[in-house]
């Protein structure tokens, strides 16, 4: 997100009285746009006299929290940050409130869990077999879903979240669930981060983007529009002819300093030049 010149982003700050929500729009590294919202939630009633969150002020702040999440959805946040009071570190029951937040974060978290199982198990394949064509079979791609617990039930993930959680309190930040999750890509069962060159990178990205929108086609009936930004100029002539194949009868939007690969398609040209769009 950080290459992006314009984006959106959410900061939601659960203090001791109010909760905040702040949505904001950013230019160039600047914000140009904002709005709040503030719901008193009184996290800390009675934490001065009693040294312990009540029941009843977390549900409020976990109200909130749902309200804000809607919002930010709904405005387009690319990111929501969370911040919390110094109370959720010194109350004696701190872990209470972290208890609430991993009840819902592992019904909803197994969920994810599963759709992203599901998916991977489609996309893989068709990935493998596409790598195969563009490499002309050089390497064998492999993508491994590694899961933050050992199954994708909330059950499962409930289990990992309880065992980490002292290790979160000291940490002061989540270390378990679905968005600490990440997807192996591996060429020849070495890591392709590590051992791929820029090239077979390129085309490991290439391979998996033709099987998503693949995948997404078949489930929705109805193949996606696809973006490619620059993609030709990492890959030889038989790679490059291999996509602009594939995407032939495909509504495609490619980018690219170099338009001589296009005289290989039946595509609309548009040229850029100094802020003056032409077709070609």
């Amino acid at each position: 997100m950080a290459d992006c010149k314009r984006y959106k982003v959410a900061a939601i700050d659960l203090g001791t009285v109010s909760s905040r929500l702040v949505l904001a729009q950013v230019e160039a590294g600047a914000i140009v746009e904002s709005s709040k919202h503030a719901e008193i939630t009184d996290l800390g009633e009675g934490v001065d006299a009693t040294g312990r969150f009540c029941e009843a002020a977390v549900e409020r702040v976990l109200a909130a929290c749902r309200m804000f999440v809607d919002e930010a959805r709904t405005f387009g946040a690319a990111c929501v940050c969370t911040t919390c009071t110094s109370a959720a570190r010194d109350a004696s029951n701190a872990a209470l409130l972290l208890d609430a937040y991993n009840e819902q974060l592992a019904q909803y978290g197994g969920q994810i869990m599963e759709h992203r199982r599901k998916f991977i198990a489609e996309l893989a394949p068709i990935a493998a077999k596409n790598y195969s064509e563009i490499s002309h079979d050089a390497e064998v791609l492999q993508l491994n879903y590694q899961l933050c617990a050992n199954n994708t039930t909330a059950d499962a993930l409930a289990e990992k979240l309880e065992s980490v959680k002292n290790a979160e309190l000291r940490a002061g930040f989540c270390l378990a669930g679905p968005h600490r999750e990440d997807l192996e890509i591996k060429l020849d069962d070495q890591p392709a981060r590590v051992f791929g060159s820029q090239g077979q990178q390129r085309s490991c990205v290439l391979a998996m983007k033709l099987a998503e929108a693949s995948v997404v086609g078949s489930l929705f009936g109805e193949h996606p529009v696809l973006l490619l930004d620059d993609v030709l100029s990492e890959l030889d002539d038989a790679r490059q002819t291999y996509l602009l194949t594939r995407i032939e009868d495909k509504q495609t939007f490619v980018t690219t300093c170099d338009s001589a690969a296009f005289a290989r398609t039946n595509g609309k040209l548009v040229f850029v030049d100094h802020g003056t769009v032409r077709e070609g």
